[in-house]
């Protein structure tokens, strides 16, 4: 199988990931998602801090995005926010977000974070790939991992039977 190669995300793949943020966010135009992304880019916000794009070597649209950044938590102390995650792949979405993981998990580590606060909202793409973002964040490297889900009480039986093998982690519904 090819290999994934993340990488943060340039100037010149900005319009080319649009159509993953799509779905990850309908509602975004291009304009503010341009906008989005060049605010990313900034160098003055500091090297923790950005958009991650994945995409397979033989492949040159990509197949998953996350946006990231360092936060100090009164509670947890410094940790790594992750939003947006997406992965989409036409023959496994588990590569992709596995690679994404294990990037996030080392850069997380090198800026001394504690812990990686993942946040996942209740959309279906989004609930689609959770069985393959649990499975990455039990490979990943051994950092705590935190997964918020944002999800309506009808949808919390659907998603915890997603996560039944899920140890090592702690979970919070919103």
């Amino acid at each position: 199988m090819d290999q994934i190669i993340v990488e943060p995300l340039s100037r010149t793949a900005i319009s080319l990931l649009f159509p993953l943020v799509k779905l990850v966010a309908p509602s975004v135009d291009l304009q503010a998602w341009r906008r989005f992304a060049l605010s990313a880019l900034d160098r003055r916000r500091g090297t923790l801090a950005g958009v991650l794009t994945a995409r397979r070597i033989s492949r040159h649209h990509f197949s998953g995005m996350v946006c990231y950044r360092r936060e100090l938590t009164l509670l947890d102390g410094q940790i790594m926010q992750i939003r947006n995650l997406m992965a989409i792949d036409i023959l496994d979405t588990k590569p992709i977000i596995l690679a994404l993981m294990h990037f996030l998990g080392s850069l997380a580590q090198s800026g001394g974070c504690l812990k990686l606060h993942i946040l996942v909202p209740e959309d279906n793409v989004s609930l689609l790939i959770l069985p393959g973002l649990i499975g990455a964040l039990q490979q990943t490297v051994k950092i705590h991992h935190c997964l918020d889900i944002y999800a309506s009480t009808e949808r919390r039986t659907d998603i915890e039977a997603a996560m039944m093998s899920s140890d090592g982690l702690t979970f919070r519904h919103q």
